[in-house]
């Protein structure tokens, strides 16, 4: 199979609609997330990241059973291989994530996962797990 080149134009309007979606998710996380319902910030939330791979053509199949929002006190277990898997995970059910603490720190993109309740741990400290297990 031969992978076919995006024309240029077509990777430049795609990186200007991505920076501009980013740009809207900085200002729904600063002024919106805060202020909704934890389910309204679960749509949102889906919806940014539906918006985001579609931008991507990226179109997101699934497989057995997704569980609806108000399954709660469940731990669902995925080893990511890109940040893609991160965007298609939450666009099929808004998910809490796990990171490494360093990520937080990190300019801009840190600020926004965490405003998506991104749980940032230290791998160096064990008892740091327990708190991943914990209700917020």
């Amino acid at each position: 199979m031969q992978n076919k080149k995006t024309a240029l134009p077509a990777q430049l309007y795609r990186l200007t609609r991505l920076a501009l979606h980013t740009l809207y998710g900085l200002v729904v996380a600063a002024t919106i997330l805060p202020r909704v319902s934890a389910s309204r910030r679960d749509l949102i939330i889906r919806r940014w990241s539906r918006q985001f791979l579609g931008i991507l053509n990226i179109r997101v199949i699934a497989k057995g059973h997704v569980p609806d929002d108000g399954t709660q006190g469940t731990m669902f277990v995925a080893n990511h291989i890109s940040w893609l898997d991160i965007h298609a995970l939450n666009s099929l059910r808004t998910v809490r994530f796990i990171a490494k603490a360093d990520i937080r720190g990190w300019p801009v993109i840190g600020w926004l996962v965490a405003q998506a309740n991104t749980l940032f741990i230290e791998r160096e400290k064990t008892r740091d797990t327990g708190r991943m297990v914990l209700p917020p």
